[in-house]
């Protein structure tokens, strides 16, 4: 299952700094039914990133859930999401997921997406 990037500024920062926070609207399918102890889930899934849909493969990554955020909870995590600040983020949110105005407690779901090399992992 991919994971698109369809932010500019999102998909740059992974791709030069090797990792990224970003927030989706709906939690995505992998992740649901899974116990947050699973050791899969502490690692991480595996998976391939795109700039968007129907579009090719750019990257291995893989995806870690961070958990179930409001937006306006976002702060601590803005210095890895590839924006200047949490203004700038939540309006990128916004456009991508086209909720029909922004409100701080919108809620969705936070993950850590990074590069995933190819060697074995642990």
């Amino acid at each position: 299952m991919v994971i698109s990037f369809s932010s500019e500024k999102a998909r740059t920062f992974l791709l030069e700094h090797g990792s990224v926070y970003t927030f989706r609207k709906n939690r995505r399918k992998q992740f649901v039914n899974q116990p947050r102890e699973d050791a899969l889930m502490r690692r991480g899934i595996r998976d391939w990133a795109n700039k968007g849909r129907a579009m090719k493969k750019i990257t291995d990554v893989k995806i870690l859930e961070v958990g179930e955020f409001k937006v306006a909870e976002l702060e601590p995590y803005v210095e890895w999401s590839g924006f200047k600040d949490l203004k700038e983020w939540a309006d990128e949110i916004l456009k991508l997921t086209r909720w029909t105005f922004y409100i701080a407690s919108d809620r969705g779901w936070l993950y850590k997406v990074s590069l995933r090399v190819t060697e074995v992992e642990n």
